[in-house]
């Protein structure tokens, strides 16, 4: 009675791992492939389809009709979709060719060593031996089994470990993140080749700024500034104009609606001190006036006649007009119409020859 017992109860193991076998090979393996290859097929849809956008785009271009911005929007969304396809055909080549292969075939050794309990348990004693090279067989089977699954999770695990190329200064990158712009937070989702963290090589440091278009004639690339850092208000920079922008950005969060240029200043002369994000004050040197006669800016009227001010001769205010060449937030140089030591008033008077 107890060897029908441990009859029955092999023949049972082996039904299980049979029916484990078929569901393996008939159902979970051909879904989770299935699966993948959804997934492979939905990345290649969507990545054929902003291609397709891209020529259109490109055809518009040398028709004239430009959009560079969006040009620029769907190569960025190519780039990270050609990043989800390839992610999605090495999970479904992986699956394919090596995971799904070593679990069936894991299976088949389950069902293929039940069936040896089976003939063990029937010829009992007399095979003893082969029964426990059996066992011993199903044992190393399943340790290679979890061997594997533990050489995954290592793998993986090193996958989530971020090391520096070098020490220096770590900046959390700043990019939109669920409708905002912010830094990473735990529990974000972090997709293939997203920046998470940079180091600044705090050696050379730019300044980036912005100037308007009105004043837009007065500076080019090469001149000399003055740059001032809100945090250390006793110390002077030197800087240098190295980059004008191209293309005119409209602001409206002032009501005015004025554009504005990008510029980019590099330092010449650093410290230890300065820090990335850092507020600062640039004072450009568009030029060098020496021995000039200068009047102050309030003091400059106009009309259609031109530029003129109100001129105390003694007894009354006199408008004079007069010719005028460079100009700051301060003072007007003049060229022609006034006198060193005439005087003239800041604010519009009433009695005026």
């Amino acid at each position: 009675k107890e060897s029908e017992q441990r009859i029955a109860t092999a023949v049972y193991n082996h039904n299980v791992a049979g029916l484990d076998l078929k569901r393996l090979i008939e159902g979970e393996g051909p879904l989770k492939l299935a699966q993948f290859s959804d997934e492979l097929d939905k990345s290649d849809l969507e990545l054929k389809h902003y291609e397709a956008y891209e020529v259109d785009l490109r055809a518009l271009e040398k028709e004239g009709i430009a959009n560079p911005v969006e040009l620029g929007r769907i190569n960025e969304k190519i780039r990270v979709l050609k990043d989800k396809y390839r992610s999605a055909k090495r999970r479904y080549d992986s699956y394919e060719k090596y995971v799904l292969p070593v679990m069936i075939e894991s299976g088949r050794a389950k069902v293929k060593n039940t069936e040896l309990a089976i003939e063990q348990v029937k010829q009992s004693s007399v095979h003893k031996i082969a029964n426990a090279e059996a066992i011993s067989q199903q044992a190393r089977g399943q340790l290679k089994a979890v061997r594997l699954s533990l050489t995954k999770a290592e793998n993986e695990l090193k996958k989530t470990v971020i090391r520096a190329p070098q020490s220096g200064l770590l900046i959390h990158y700043e990019a939109f993140r669920s409708g905002e712009m912010r830094t990473p937070r735990e529990g974000d989702t972090v997709i293939v080749n997203q920046p998470i963290m940079y180091l600044p090589d705090i050696s050379s440091l730019a300044i980036k700024s912005q100037v308007r278009e009105t004043d837009l004639y007065k500076i080019k690339v090469g001149q000399k500034a003055t740059v001032l850092v809100d945090a250390y208000p006793e110390d002077r920079f030197e800087g240098e104009l190295e980059f004008v922008g191209a293309l005119a950005k409209k602001q409206t969060n002032m009501g005015s609606g004025e554009k504005y240029f990008q510029v980019v200043f590099s330092l010449t002369n650093g410290n230890d001190h300065l820090r990335p994000g850092m507020s600062a004050q640039i004072i450009v040197h568009i030029a060098s006036l020496r021995d000039t006669l200068t009047i102050p800016i309030q003091s400059v009227f106009r009309d259609q006649g031109g530029d003129y001010c109100y001129l105390w001769n003694s007894v009354m205010h006199e408008k004079r007009y007069f010719t005028i060449g460079q100009q700051n937030e301060d003072f007007v140089e003049i060229k022609k119409g006034l006198e060193a030591g005439e005087i003239v008033s800041l604010v519009q008077p009433e009695n005026v020859q």
